[in-house]
This record gives C-alpha cells, structure tokens and sequence, in this order.
C-alpha cells in the first residue's frame, strides 16, 4: 500500500508511567513494557517503510502525575519527530502536562492544520477527565468548544478524541465509570455527518461500539490490559498494544490493533 494514499495515525494510550522509572502498576513495569512497544513500532515502521503522520496519546500518561514521568515519557516521544498530541486520563493532571507538551498540544485542542497538510481530515481532542476524579464528564464548555468546531467545518472528514468510554462495554466495574454526561456528546454528534470515527483510551482492550453509524474505538494500552466483559475487576492475560488509523482523502479510514510480539 502506497504510504502517499492514506495519513497515517499512531494511537498509543494508558502507559501509567510514573515518578520513578521502575514505577509499577499491577505488578508490571509500565515504562519497560513501554520501551518495547516503541521498538517494536519503530521496527514496523522501518520494515513497511511507512510513515508515521501524527501521534495521538489518549490519557493516563502518567499514574502519579508527576513532572519526572511526563518529561521522561515526552523524550520517548519526540524521538519519533513527528507531530503529536495528548489527551488528560483520570490520572493525569492538566498543568505539567501543558508545561510539558505545550498547550496546543494538550484536549481541548485541535490538530493543527500544518500538521494536517497531507490530508482533509480534521481531529478534534477533548478532556473527558477531571482532576481526582475516576469518571468521565466533559461539562457545558468543552461541548459548546467540539460543536463550534464542527459547525465551522461540517464537510471535512473528522475524527474526535477524548479518554474515557462514552458507551457501556459490558464490563460492569468500569461501565461505572463512562462519561456521564455522553448524550450531550452524542446530541452535538448526531447533527453532523462527516464525523467518522471516535477513538478514546482508558479501558485497557481492543474494543469497537458503533452508535448511529459512528465506531468508537479503544486501544489496549501498552502495560497492563482489562479483561473484557467481566462484572468485577480482571486483568487480561493478552499482551500490551497500540492502534494504527490510516486515514484516506476520500473520508475511509483503516484501523488494526497491534499486540507487542516478545
């Protein structure tokens, strides 16, 4: 597949890093596991001599909030010197990450239209996180924010990001903590048709949920994974992960999970 067809799209979500670089959660070391996903992707980049066109982090970057993780995991990142952009877990805090990605780069944003030259499509990233809070919830402001974006543009092919789930999974103990205030989400969706695609982060599985013809799609994250479709709290024994979206001139996009392989 010719590369010069489609812009190319790296979702990478809930790495937990923390303060210290051994720093764990459920047992596995979040930044190790996370430097073998980032081989691994750069050796599949290297083989298929494809591009990576944009990065999107869908929250939890960190597990503590800590400055040290931030910087630590921002170094990661720019080693792929391309554009990239974050997303506030319900673990993350909004202010290092700003200090340390840059604020335009931090929900509520927009991907820059240079950084979008190659392709129509527009990307809209918004907080879905409150600070100290488990849940989702975007609030009145960032709802106002996503429809003013889409009314402004209503033909360009647009995909939008936030953390959390918006729809129940089937999971009980974490479909306790969807996004609550959704169906102001979905009222602004459903005026607009050339909304494509939804991503988000946070349940830790490859999960796929279409509403009203739009697919909301959620990444593994790339330590620990959730066992899906289970009442009460289970890790899954499958491998970390990251998502690929190619997105075509046209308004079609692709998109596959990639389990780490070693």
């Amino acid at each position: 597949m010719n590369h010069s067809n489609y812009f190319n799209i790296l979702q990478i979500t809930d790495t937990h890093f923390r303060q210290r670089v051994d720093g764990t959660i459920y047992g596995v070391q979040t930044q190790v596991l996370f430097e073998k996903v980032i081989a691994q992707i750069k050796a599949e980049v290297s083989e298929s001599k494809q591009n990576i066109d944009l990065i999107l982090v869908t929250g939890d970057v960190s597990q503590d909030g800590s400055d040290e993780s931030y910087q630590r995991f921002h170094e990661f990142i720019k080693s792929f010197a391309v554009p990239s952009y974050f997303l506030q877990g319900n673990h993350d805090y909004c202010e290092p990450m700003r200090l340390t990605f840059g604020i335009k780069h931090v929900a509520p944003c927009e991907v820059s239209s240079t950084h979008m030259a190659s392709s129509p499509w527009k990307i809209i990233l918004l907080n879905s996180s409150v600070e100290d809070q488990v849940s989702g919830h975007f609030g009145q402001e960032q709802i106002s924010y996503l429809e003013q974006r889409l009314r402004q543009d209503n033909q360009s092919p647009t995909m939008v990001c936030f953390h959390h789930h918006p729809l129940l999974i089937d999971c009980d103990w974490l479909d306790q903590q969807v996004i609550d205030d959704a169906e102001r989400l979905f009222t602004v969706l459903d005026q607009f048709n050339n909304v494509k695609l939804c991503i988000y982060g946070h349940v830790h599985q490859d999960r796929k949920t279409i509403r009203n013809q739009v697919p909301y799609f959620a990444s593994p994250s790339t330590c620990a994974q959730f066992k899906p479709e289970v009442a009460e709290f289970a890790l899954d024994e499958r491998a970390p992960g990251y998502r690929w979206i190619r997105c075509y001139a046209d308004g079609k996009f692709e998109t596959e999970v990639r389990r780490l392989l070693s």
